[in-house]
């Protein structure tokens, strides 16, 4: 999985499913005997010993060193959601596809506010009930503007509204068994809270900056 993973984010492939042995990759043969019982035998085909290898196009040096680097370090939880939530609008699973771009968002909105809260020396436990007291919607809305340093400059307006409505939406999934989502705006929410990651990412390092 963590191959599958660093693929999709450093080759770009995000329809690249996720695959678990070689028989994800070849299918059984089936062979049917002409003797009159019909006897059927189903054996695998074995790769050998040298695993999976590189298909064309050949990948660049640089492609192959920030591959290996993920697999030395880790892909984070919320880009593998989003790596997720890619994959799912690839193949037009909108529903899930929002519902683990949402996922992510959450994750990289709380562990923001975590990390500089506990910096300003705000207990764990303080942290955690002010991240659920507020909420999703409002921490987007008010503590990550409020975290703010004023020289950061803060995303447009657009871009906080369409992460509200993504929320919105996900909530009305999780809560009230709503099905169907609007297609045609779940590639802009995907988007737009990947811009939100971006923006989160540059606050805390401007933050720790303030902290040196």
């Amino acid at each position: 999985m963590k191959l599958i993973d660093a693929a999709r984010l450093v080759l770009k492939r995000k329809g690249l499913r996720n695959y678990f042995d070689y028989s994800d990759f070849v299918s059984p043969v089936r062979i049917e005997s002409s003797t009159p019982d019909k006897v059927r035998l189903t054996f695998n085909v074995s790769f050998g010993r040298d695993g999976l290898v590189l298909a064309k196009p050949v990948r660049g040096v640089a492609e192959h060193e920030h591959l290996q680097q993920l697999l030395n370090d880790s892909i984070t939880l919320p880009v593998r959601f989003m790596l997720d939530a890619e994959r799912e609008l690839y193949y037009n699973n909108h529903l899930f596809a929002l519902l683990n771009a949402v996922i992510a968002l959450e994750i990289v909105v709380s562990d923001t506010i975590r990390i500089i809260a506990n910096c300003k020396g705000v207990s764990p436990s303080e942290i955690n009930k002010f991240i659920q007291d507020v909420g999703l919607t409002g921490n987007i809305k008010a503590t990550l503007r409020l975290l703010a340093p004023q020289e950061v400059v803060l995303p447009d307006d657009s871009i906080f509204a369409q992460c509200k409505s993504a929320i919105t939406l996900r909530n009305n999934i999780m809560h009230q068994g709503q099905r169907e989502v609007p297609e045609n705006s779940v590639p802009g929410y995907l988007q737009n809270i990947e811009t939100m990651f971006g923006f989160c990412e540059h606050l805390k390092t401007q933050y720790s900056k303030t902290q040196t």
